[in-house]
């Protein structure tokens, strides 16, 4: 049946199989009277009308308006597939979490549409993967119906917790992923207390391994920024190791310099544990930080027993 649902033209639908026709009394009226832009907008969106929406939403039409029975526009955009829709409407504030009468959430209409695409923004504005329908179904239960790999996708991002490990799918552009790093997006962001939860930086690995991270994408902006800073670390640390070093009388030869970068990398990767955000106090951040710094530098210190002796 759900397949089916997301087939009827100009129709809503709820959870248990009902169906109303958009602008009818049943899926569009309210005891208090409803703005003409507000339903305008619920039917602009269910016909995908990309132009409509945009100039409804410029004039004042509330995205998080909602009929009788709870659907909003952004739920009648991810149940129609009109992904061009859904990101108008979040751009413009629409709630990404919101559920109807029946505790269906914009996030399981996209997984019954078959719309990866829905799907995929829905999660990149923070949709929750967890939230259940009146029935206790979550989104996943959808997908696995309707779409194994889109099932599979859920399950692997389940732990992201930044915009910058959404590095595929074309969540990010690349310049895009440039400026979240230079306003101090962490690469080494992993969700607290998950074994194996990736950071970004492992996801741009990975699509790098996969051939997926050509020149120009958010992946290979991840990995370029990095290695900036390793090769950074490592001229810094070239500098550190006093004139007597055989490193400083090799003049920084690359191969050297690559060396150091590979036994930095090890080290910091050792250290870098920067989690999800959370609640904790300043004293604590502030502990954690000093802590790495601390074996930063011993790292930087050290590096003179990973390289051969001179003559």
């Amino acid at each position: 049946m759900v397949l089916e649902l997301a087939q009827v033209p100009r129709e809503t639908t709820t959870a248990c199989g009902a169906i109303a026709p958009v602008g009818s009394a049943a899926s569009l009226t309210s005891p208090i009277l409803q703005p003409a832009e507000n339903l305008a907008l619920m039917v602009s969106t269910a016909d995908g009308d990309v132009r409509a929406v945009r100039l409804l939403l410029n004039n004042h039409a509330d995205p998080n308006h909602t009929d009788a029975s709870g659907w909003t526009p952004l739920m009648m955009a991810c149940m129609r597939a009109h992904v061009a829709c859904a990101r108008l409407l979040l751009d413009h504030g629409a709630e990404v979490d919101r559920c109807n009468h029946d505790g269906v959430t914009a996030l399981m209409l996209a997984c019954i549409a078959d719309s990866k695409a829905c799907a995929m923004l829905l999660c990149f504005h923070g949709a929750s993967r967890d939230l259940t329908n009146k029935h206790g179904r979550p989104a996943g239960y959808f997908a696995r119906q309707n779409n194994p790999q889109l099932a599979r996708w859920l399950e692997k991002t389940r732990h992201y917790v930044s915009l910058l490990h959404y590095l595929d799918g074309g969540l990010l552009t690349a310049q895009r992923t440039r400026e979240l790093l230079t306003e101090g997006a962490s690469p080494h962001a992993r969700a607290r207390g998950v074994v194996g939860a990736p950071s970004p930086l492992d996801v741009a690995r990975a699509l790098e391994r996969a051939g997926e991270a050509p020149a120009g994408s958010p992946a290979e902006v991840v990995l370029g920024w990095w290695r900036e800073r390793l090769r950074a670390l490592a001229m810094g640390t070239h500098c550190r190791l006093g004139s007597g070093s055989s490193v400083r009388l090799l003049g920084g030869v690359p191969e050297v310099l690559d060396l150091i970068v590979q036994r930095l990398a090890a080290a910091e990767g050792a250290e870098a544990t920067t989690d999800a955000p959370s609640a904790e106090g300043g004293a604590a951040t502030a502990a954690r930080t000093g802590c790495k710094a601390r074996g930063l530098k011993r790292a930087r210190l050290s590096s003179a027993r990973w390289l051969p002796k001179g003559p």
